[in-house]
């Protein structure tokens, strides 16, 4: 941030049915979860959702620390996750942190924070996740199932806590707050969680199968080779101004 002042009006924002008025002149990490904010895309006005506000829990390092933001909409292309379910070498990470990071600004790139975020290390059926300092750094990344209030007893443990925009979601079958559009039609959309099962009939699957979130917000499987659509989120730096549209000031 550099000190520039910044007009601010005032605003509101609907939650829940529900209007809230907004402080502006101030900071992202002043926006209620479950408010639309404004990124440019490539000088494109992109709607992205507040899901929480400061670091969700022990299982993440204090440079989670800010204002998460997923995208409204899942990006415009599907594209298969890649051949194994090892989400750090995967191709869905490489093109959140290359390609799509590469869309935003360098002044946007600057307030977007490198954090580490749980994860299940390399490829398999392990169930063990590295948290804390020893998660991913990342910029851009996936949801693991535990974020968005998905149980199942096929994904790792400790792979993330419940965040406060799905805390109300159910941890089985279907929720709108999971569901996501791609251009006003149902889209269903990777999650970084593995699925961790072993079938000795079937070995190959116990490294080729990851989980999303289906067409109608619930849990799937589904082979990573498949094609389907990444929905980005990433965190903020809590100072980073907005005005009073809610458009995140560069």
């Amino acid at each position: 941030m550099d000190g520039t002042g910044y007009e601010i009006k005032g605003g509101r924002t609907l939650i829940g049915a529900t209007g809230y008025d907004v402080p502006f002149g101030k900071t992202v990490g002043e926006v209620p979860v479950g408010s639309m904010v404004y990124l440019k895309e490539n000088g494109k006005s992109v709607e992205y959702v507040v899901i929480q506000q400061g670091t969700p829990g022990a299982l993440y390092d204090a440079s989670c620390d800010g204002c998460w933001l997923m995208r409204k909409e899942v990006c415009s292309d599907s594209m298969s996750f890649g051949s194994y379910n090892d989400y750090a070498n995967s191709n869905a990470s490489n093109y959140l942190n290359s390609t799509f990071y590469g869309l935003f600004s360098a002044n946007m790139q600057s307030v977007i924070k490198q954090v580490k975020i749980p994860y299940r290390p390399g490829q398999g059926y392990d169930q063990t996740a590295s948290t804390g300092a020893n998660g991913l750094s990342t910029r851009i990344f996936l949801l693991c199932s535990a974020e968005v209030s998905l149980s199942s007893t096929i994904v790792p443990t400790n792979e993330g806590s419940t965040l406060s925009y799905f805390s109300d979601c159910p941890t089985s079958g279907e929720s709108s707050k999971r569901a996501a559009l791609r251009n006003g039609a149902s889209a269903a959309w990777f999650l970084r969680t593995p699925c961790c099962v072993y079938n000795p009939n079937y070995p190959i699957l116990s490294v080729t199968t990851g989980s999303l979130v289906t067409e109608n917000g619930s849990f799937g499987s589904t082979q990573l080779s498949a094609s389907n659509y990444l929905r980005p989120v990433m965190v903020l730096y809590s100072e980073t101004p907005i005005d009073s549209n809610f458009n995140v000031l560069e």
